[in-house]
């Protein structure tokens, strides 16, 4: 059984080196080099960031000539901002309403669907 797109991508989003690398490609593509210049780790451990990322389909490398630029694909982030928005009413907080009653209000329509295992 393979793992759901959104498992997929928050445990891409899981670790900062990986988060730190979508915030850099948001700013426009990038290689590998250019990718592992701010980190202090080797070429094949930022590679292994990069094929998380990408088997999460977060990003995507092209070709060009020698250059294989690395660029932010917006569609996962966009899924997972979805579900965590159904999450959004337990950490705002309402002007002059006392949270506990207006969480329980606002909250209601959240459907808790366990995920299917096989053992």
């Amino acid at each position: 059984m393979s793992p759901k797109p959104l498992d997929v991508t928050l445990a891409a989003l899981a670790d900062p080196t990986r988060r730190a690398i979508l915030a850099r490609l948001a700013a426009g593509e990038a290689t590998m080099t250019e990718l592992a210049a701010p980190f202090d780790m080797s070429q094949p451990a930022i590679s292994k960031h990069l094929k998380v990322l990408e088997r999460a389909g977060l990003i995507s490398r092209g070709r060009a000539a020698q250059r294989r630029p690395c660029r932010l694909e917006a569609s996962p982030l966009k899924a997972a901002a979805d579900w965590l928005e159904q999450y959004r009413c337990y950490w705002e907080e309402i002007p002059g309403v006392w949270p506990g009653a207006s969480v329980r209000r606002r909250c209601s329509s959240i459907v808790y669907v366990p995920s299917q295992t096989t053992a």
